[in-house]
């Protein structure tokens, strides 16, 4: 039976996906040793997928003033919207742009304190972002142009998102992928929710 594709569960970004997703693969992406990070926070709201409409060419007979063929020039964007409410200066940095700075540490010049500066250059950031809807089921982009930047969301200064799927550099891999509920139902067996209680916490109680 099908199911919506409502809400959103949980977030991941990581590296550019250089090879088709499979379970397996996607499973080992996501996993507590994989490569890509979970996103904590996303701003009640913020979340959302957009599909732009595909830019045409209206072809017109004259002699009758209508359409007589409508050819499609490209694609529309299809874009993910997020925005971390809350967030830490390697995830700022990761997809931002610039650098963590930390105290004593050596980057163009040794730094007294912690945080984050700014890029010298204007760097693309290309990753690759794994959405979760409510519903179980997975949207893959393997190769997304981020835009990152301070989004203002009730006095609060979060990190917004916006992910746009891009052509992938790798023949044979497409730009974006939807996994249905019932196959992620592998994928997503290992990971733990947000909000359960910490392992640590639990033994506390007791």
């Amino acid at each position: 039976m099908a199911k919506p594709y409502i809400g959103i569960k949980n977030i991941w970004y990581g590296p550019v996906i250089a090879e088709v997703p499979t379970k397996a693969k996607l499973t080992a992406m996501i996993g507590p040793s994989g490569s890509f990070t979970r996103v904590k926070n996303s701003h009640d709201g913020t979340w959302g997928y957009e599909q732009d409409d595909p830019e045409t060419t209206d072809y017109k007979n004259e002699l009758t003033g209508l359409t007589y063929f409508t050819d499609k020039t490209s694609d529309g964007n299809h874009i993910i919207n997020f925005t971390m409410g809350v967030y830490d200066y390697a995830q700022k940095a990761d997809l931002q742009g610039g650098l963590e700075v930390k105290s004593g540490e050596s980057t163009t010049k040794t730094m007294d304190f912690d945080g984050w500066r700014s890029a010298s250059a204007n760097d693309l950031v290309n990753k690759g972002v794994i959405a979760q809807t409510k519903t179980g089921h997975l949207i893959v982009f393997t190769n997304a142009l981020i835009i990152a930047k301070v989004d203002t969301q009730e006095k609060n200064l979060g990190l917004g998102v916006k992910a746009t799927a891009q052509e992938n550099g790798t023949s044979g891999v497409a730009a974006e992928y939807w996994v249905d509920a019932d196959s992620a139902k592998d994928i997503l067996s290992g990971i733990t929710p947000l909000n359960a209680p910490d392992e640590t916490e639990q033994k506390s109680v007791k």
